[in-house]
Formats: C-alpha cells, sequence, structure tokens
C-alpha cells in the first residue's frame, strides 16, 4: 500500500520498531498484537527494523496508527495506540510484562473451565 492508494485524510509513513514500542514522530505506540507477539522483548533484535504505517493528518503525531499489513484479529489492519511514557528501568518493564503475561493465563484457564 502506497500513499496514493490510502484514504484521503490518511498519510503514509515508516515507524521503527523498538523495545520501548513502535517509535514514529518522536512518540511510542503500542497494541495488543505487538504485546502478543512478543515485539518489545529485550531479547529480540531491533537493528533498523522498521514497519509501514498509515496516520491520520489532522493530529501530529498522531494518536493512532494503522499498522499496515499487519492483521489483528480477522481481515481488520492492527491499530496502534500512543502511550504516555516515562523512563523505566528494564527490571520494571520485564515485571510488568511477566504480571501480563499470568494474567493472560489465568484469564485463558477460567474460560476454558481449567482450574489450577
Amino acid at each position: 500500500m502506497n500513499e496514493s492508494s490510502l484514504p484521503s485524510r490518511l498519510r503514509a509513513g515508516t515507524a521503527h520498531l523498538t523495545r520501548e514500542g513502535i517509535l514514529f514522530a518522536g512518540s511510542y505506540y503500542s497494541c495488543p498484537l505487538a504485546i502478543r507477539e512478543g515485539w518489545f522483548q529485550p531479547e529480540r533484535e531491533h537493528a533498523d527494523e522498521r514497519i509501514a504505517i498509515a496516520y491520520a493528518e489532522e493530529t501530529y503525531p498522531p494518536e493512532e496508527l494503522v499498522l499496515i499489513s499487519m492483521k489483528a484479529d480477522g481481515d481488520e489492519p492492527a491499530v496502534a495506540r500512543r502511550i504516555w511514557r516515562t523512563s523505566i528501568e528494564d527490571s520494571e518493564r520485564l515485571a510488568y510484562q511477566k504480571r501480563f503475561r499470568t494474567m493472560k493465563v489465568t484469564r485463558e484457564r477460567l474460560s476454558s473451565g481449567r482450574k489450577r
């Protein structure tokens, strides 16, 4: 998808994937797809990894990015939302990610009727 094939109010761009989030225009973004697929894990190499995005031109930096060619659920493109970051230590981020994964596993067990 190139800029000429986007709806008139959207602009194309390129974002950088970092372990802190999806970086575009000096802001960080995140989405459930990125979390689910472990895009921000410290052990993942991010050397100049880029992703194609689209954004509404009304606000800059935008509040949301459409991740072109990344599908969320079904055929809908994944949408990343702007996150307000402060500097956090790796240990804090790892602890948060561990709690998030634990909650996900617990929710899956509860929804499938299994108890542990």
